[in-house]
């Protein structure tokens, strides 16, 4: 899988950001309304089109989100954010 990298400017609170990337409700109020977690795991969905699972493998206020895929639609362990 090739790697694709996206760099975006925010101007806003550390705190607010890490919220709206690292919390359920957060990523529902921007990325996705139909999400959950289960067993550990985010769950996007995107209505008939289809969505992700995606494991958080670390959480750190002051800056790190990172996530890796869980097979749908990456391939197990496929890393799909990094965010700093």
């Amino acid at each position: 899988m090739a790697d694709i990298l996206h760099r975006v400017g925010v101007v806003a609170l550390l705190d607010d950001v890490y919220r709206a990337i690292a919390t359920t409700d957060g990523l529902a109020g921007w990325w996705t309304r139909d999400t959950t977690t289960e067993d550990g795991r985010l769950i996007l969905q995107f209505g008939d089109v289809g969505g992700f699972d995606l494991t958080v493998k670390e959480l750190d206020p002051s800056g790190t989100v990172r996530w890796v895929g869980r097979g749908r639609p990456a391939p197990d362990d496929a890393q799909i954010s990094d965010w700093h």
